[in-house]
């Protein structure tokens, strides 16, 4: 059986490239290197993502992440825990500690969920929601009914013909923002007054 050589360092991952920074061989290494201290009294940090190998090299005095150091110009840190690439290609951003691309996911209340919808996506709660079909009413997803549509507690009304009071939905008694709550009944602010 042959054995395969698992590297814990820089040096060693370079060694096995035969001695030179070739990133395609680098990035075929089984296991990820985040730091070698003996190597040529510098620290080197391999950073592997999907798509793509990034090595830098820097100084003792660079800012750290998880303990790590890394250089903030290509480079940022989730919550002291993972690592981040600043690219203008393609958009990186933190939820909470871990990296995501915005091109796939979507970070909802510091957690990590798949896109629903390539331009449409928002956040209901934890979930995705396509907002140009549905609305999220007290973190339920519900279908759009109208065009005009809006929340009343867990349920979606026509704001065009209802208006909101107490949490049901009611018929609308007036226009635009004449139509008022009264207790659970609608009254015209034009012309009524509220006597509750």
């Amino acid at each position: 059986m042959i054995s395969v050589q698992t590297p814990t360092t820089l040096k060693q991952a370079i060694m096995m490239c035969g001695g030179k920074w070739k990133k395609t061989c680098l990035s075929t290494m089984p296991s990820i290197i985040h730091s070698d201290r003996q190597f040529n009294n510098s620290i080197f940090v391999l950073v592997l993502f999907t798509q793509f190998v990034i090595i830098t090299r820097f100084v003792a005095s660079q800012q750290t992440c998880r303990g790590y150091p890394y250089d903030p110009k290509i480079l940022k840190c989730c919550a002291d825990y993972e690592l981040c690439p600043l690219s203008k290609r393609i958009s990186h951003k933190c939820c909470g500690k871990r990296c995501y691309s915005e091109g796939n996911s979507m970070c909802c209340n510091r957690r990590l969920v798949d896109k629903c919808s390539q331009f449409y996506a928002a956040c209901c709660g934890y979930r995705c929601y396509k907002s140009d079909q549905q609305l999220c009413c007290d973190e339920a997803i519900l279908p759009r009914c109208a065009p005009a549509a809006g929340c009343c507690g867990r349920s979606c009304i026509d704001l065009d013909r209802q208006i909101c009071c107490q949490g049901r939905p009611v018929t609308r008694c007036a226009h635009g923002s004449n139509a008022k709550c009264c207790g659970d009944r609608c009254y015209d602010a034009s012309t009524q007054t509220c006597s509750l």
